[in-house]
């Protein structure tokens, strides 16, 4: 889990505040992200690969 705020000193307010809830699994992570920001809501999905099991790939 984790979290950013993003505040203006100058105009005295906040720009963007992120959420984000993050899931790992054998061979893949997941996150799932809510913004809110001056501009409008976000909604992000991620699914990303952390392993290749039986390839020659090495990281």
């Amino acid at each position: 889990m984790s979290f950013e705020h993003i505040y203006d000193l100058k105009e005295g307010e906040l720009r963007s505040q992120t959420y984000e809830v993050r899931r790992s699994f054998q061979c893949w992570e997941t996150a799932l992200r809510f913004r809110d920001r001056q501009s409008g809501f976000d909604v992000n999905m991620e699914i990303s690969l952390t392993a290749f099991p039986g390839t020659g790939i090495q990281f």
